[in-house]
């Protein structure tokens, strides 16, 4: 089965309806990799979150989000620092919300990180 390009919306956390706001402060604290979805208004938002980076400077982003059959797959790339440069000194935990249209459950949902190369 092929896989089609599925069009996605990048949200900004400040706009997040409040259910949403809520499940991605909690995805935050997560130790590693991981998606949340949360139904809202027959739109799912999927919560990408990397979990506990050592320093601020690290970003997580979706680069496309895929439909094959009842799956969908979200493609995300995970951002470092750049070599040298001066970060803040505090535990980050990198995350992105985006969202589309339709209802998804988390068993419907496979995230695919693409890992930055270390330094």
């Amino acid at each position: 089965m092929k896989a089609e390009p599925l069009q996605y919306t990048v949200e900004e956390i400040e706009n997040l309806p409040p259910k949403v706001k809520e499940e991605s402060e909690k995805a935050k604290g997560g130790a590693s990799d991981r998606e949340t979805v949360v139904i809202v208004d027959e739109r799912t938002y999927i919560i990408v979150s990397l979990g506990k980076r050592p320093t601020g400077g690290y970003s997580v982003n979706v680069s496309k989000v895929e439909q094959q059959g009842d799956t969908l797959h979200v493609y995300a790339e995970e951002k470092t620092p750049a070599t040298g440069s001066m970060v803040i000194q505090v535990i980050s935990y990198p995350m992105t919300v985006i969202s589309v249209k339709g209802t998804y459950t988390n068993e419907d949902v496979e995230l695919h990180v693409r890992r930055a190369k270390s330094r």
